[in-house]
């Protein structure tokens, strides 16, 4: 069974990447999902209210289980097609996510959902998954022989201090790309000095 904010989240991740890069990797949908998840944590929601969990692979990536549930189901029905290894939307998804984002379900989720797309046009998706190998929970995963479910583990604690840190410095008003791009920035930083 499809979860309805895992089928939101992917066609805006598709619909919004598309749109300014022209495409996106799955394991970019994937990623850029887990960072929205992430944003919606600093903005102080608790991680049951993002509807679908993430797991760690064996390569220390972001996977979830509803977003790839999700990305068949869209190509199965022709929402969504792919060229290469990228997932591309077309006209009838434009009009359908136009349709459902009316309905005001999901309008919460938009401002965590742009933040983590908007974080690329910051900066190079590279360095975003250079930075994310080092988001608390992906990198307590590290050496895990299994997929190990994130945001349930000792990272947490971590992360919300350095959410706490971070939302002390910018301030509680700050639109949210600005965060998750200091944030991110930070955790290249540290990434570069290993």
């Amino acid at each position: 069974m499809i979860k309805s904010a895992a089928f939101y989240d992917s066609l805006y991740i598709i619909l919004r990447m598309q749109e300014v890069f022209g495409n996106v990797f799955r394991g970019e949908l994937h990623l850029l999902a887990y960072l929205s998840c992430l944003m919606s944590l600093y903005r102080g929601q608790p991680v049951s209210c993002w509807d679908y969990f993430f797991m760690k692979t064996p390569n220390g990536a972001p996977y979830s289980p509803e977003i790839d549930a999700a990305i068949e189901d869209l190509l199965l029905n022709g929402w969504i097609a792919t060229s290469g290894q990228h997932l591309c939307a077309n006209e009838r998804s434009v009009d359908f996510f136009h349709n459902i984002s009316e309905l005001g379900q999901n309008s919460i989720r938009n401002e965590f959902l742009d933040a983590a797309c908007s974080s690329v046009s910051g900066l190079p998706i590279g360095m975003i998954k250079t930075a994310m190998s080092l988001e608390p929970e992906l990198f307590s995963a590290i050496g895990a022989t299994q997929g190990r479910i994130l945001l349930d583990g000792p990272g947490v604690e971590i992360l919300y201090e350095q959410f706490e840190a971070l939302n002390h410095i910018l301030g509680a008003g700050a639109e949210l790309m600005v965060p998750a791009i200091v944030w991110l920035t930070y955790l290249s930083q540290k990434a570069s000095e290993k």
